[in-house]
């Protein structure tokens, strides 16, 4: 199968294999982003959760001994409201992190073969040019030949 036309570059059989690796890598770099986004949006929900719980802390309460032991059962609730948030946040900050992680790894897969198919084309547009470069030598050594030839 010869080459086809793919853009500025041909594409070829091999190539064709490796864009659909591509693809692939495309598809994996677009989950990642989302990946991302949705980790990102997490960690801020964790981050407003915490900041409600710990908003709510200072309440304060009546002098009574009733409102006084409420005080202290709310401020205990709240109190492991505000550590369950900020363990939820540091989770969420890791997941970040891993999630960048994964981004950064499947941009890399496809820049890496990105980089082959333009060092294939270049190898191609080469091997071209020295084909083409021989043809036009064979044409002159004929002329020359005729040239000699017709001389006699």
């Amino acid at each position: 199968m010869g080459p086809a036309a793919g853009g500025d570059r041909l594409v070829t059989g091999d190539d064709r294999g490796l864009r659909a690796v591509l693809r692939v890598r495309d598809v994996r770099e677009r989950d990642g982003r989302l990946g991302v986004r949705s980790a990102l949006t997490e960690q801020v929900e964790a981050r407003r959760r915490r900041e409600r719980f710990e908003a709510s802390q200072s309440l304060v309460a009546d002098d009574s001994g009733a409102g006084f032991a409420a005080a202290l059962q709310l401020g205990a609730l709240v109190g492991e409201r505000v550590a369950e948030a900020r363990a939820d946040e540091s989770r969420a900050s890791t997941a970040v992190d891993h999630a960048r992680d994964h981004l950064v790894a499947a941009r890399r897969q496809v820049q890496t073969v990105e980089a082959l198919l333009v060092r294939r084309a270049e190898r191609r547009r080469e091997a071209l040019r020295r084909q083409e470069q021989r043809e036009l030598d064979d044409l002159a050594a004929q002329r020359w030949i005729r040239g000699q030839e017709e001389g006699r």
